[in-house]
């Protein structure tokens, strides 16, 4: 019985000895946060210029004038394309009670003068005798944008018009479906 005590007593001081030897639990050495981050985007706008003065011109002429630097600003941060379309009434003289008719109107915009950004910017084709149409676009953009151009406008003066000042309101919006 005593052996049996003693292999006992051999194997107990065996683990516990083997416990005191045992290497600690390894620490982390490194751990993990995930980060995020929320990318803002801004807004889609216009600027034209307060005014723009046609050329003098007597009837049967033409008479023609720049509406000069229209910007368009694109903080959108997307890939969103736009397009800048004008509206237009006839010219008319209250005084008199006189008007040019929208058919003898020609609007040409030109190409960009200044880009930044990514994209593809486009004059759009010029317009003859209409109260709206397209202007310039962008498509293919990627983050923030931005285009600037002048669009040429031609006056054809009626054979029969009336001496004196005629005016309107030529209105440019920039909307996000691109011209395509």
């Amino acid at each position: 019985m005593r052996n049996s005590f003693r292999v006992a007593l051999a194997a107990a001081g065996t683990i516990v000895l083997a416990g005191a030897f045992a290497s600690p639990a390894l620490a982390a050495t490194d751990g993990s946060t995930d980060a995020t981050v929320t990318v803002t985007g801004g807004e889609l706008s216009i600027t034209v210029p307060a005014t723009v003065a046609l050329s003098d011109a007597a009837p049967g002429g033409t008479a023609s004038g720049t509406v000069a630097n229209t910007t368009v600003t694109d903080t959108r941060a997307g890939t969103d394309g736009w397009n800048v379309s004008y509206t237009v009434l006839a010219f008319s003289n209250t005084d008199l009670g006189e008007s040019i008719p929208l058919a003898n109107l020609t609007a040409t915009p030109g190409s960009a003068s200044a880009t930044s950004g990514v994209g593809i910017f486009a004059a759009a084709a010029p317009t003859i005798g209409q109260g709206s149409g397209a202007i310039f676009g962008a498509t293919g953009v990627h983050g923030n944008n931005s285009a600037t151009w002048d669009t040429s406008l031609a006056l054809t003066i009626p054979a029969d018009g009336l001496a004196g000042v005629y005016s309107t309101t030529f209105i440019q919006s920039v909307t996000t479906d691109a011209v395509g």
